[in-house]
């Protein structure tokens, strides 16, 4: 007996012997394409959540960026006025300390100068005292003594 084959009747038992596992194949690929479309649109989802958040979060450095340079350029105003500050007071105790260790100087000069007029002072009271004691009253023929006399003290 000769068969001959019938393309269509040959697909047939093919289709037949592999069909149910085929169709089996095929739906379960269904279910994993379908799995992996929810996978795809809930990291599609949270992919935009994300970049609305990142989209917030830059507005936010750049919010706080500019406050902080703000902040920083007042932080550098205050130091460079209390630089300024700091420079005058400093001159200030300068000029203060020159001053003080002039009038040091002209008061030693001065106490010095006293020093000196009271010891010239206590020399001419000693003198006077001196011609004093050596002078002799009229008539009584007496000599008083002033050898008792205090000296002059600043």
């Amino acid at each position: 007996m000769t068969t001959t084959s019938n393309p269509s009747s040959h697909e047939e038992e093919r289709t037949s012997f592999i069909g149910p596992s085929l169709q089996q194949e095929k739906k379960e690929e269904l279910g994993r394409i379908m799995i992996i479309q929810e996978q795809n649109e809930g990291l599609h989802h949270s992919l935009l959540k994300t970049a609305v958040r990142m989209e917030c979060l830059g507005e936010e450095f750049m919010s706080s960026q500019k406050l902080l340079e703000a902040e920083l350029q007042r932080t550098r105003t205050e130091l460079s006025n209390l630089t300024e500050r700091f420079k005058r007071l400093h001159d200030n105790c300068s000029s203060t300390q020159q001053t003080n260790n002039v009038l040091e100087q002209k008061l030693h000069s001065v106490t010095q100068n006293m020093e000196e007029e009271r010891q010239r002072l206590n020399c001419r009271i000693s003198e006077l005292t001196h011609q004093l004691g050596n002078v002799k009253f009229g008539n009584s023929g007496k000599v008083f003594s002033v050898s008792s006399l205090a000296f002059f003290h600043f």
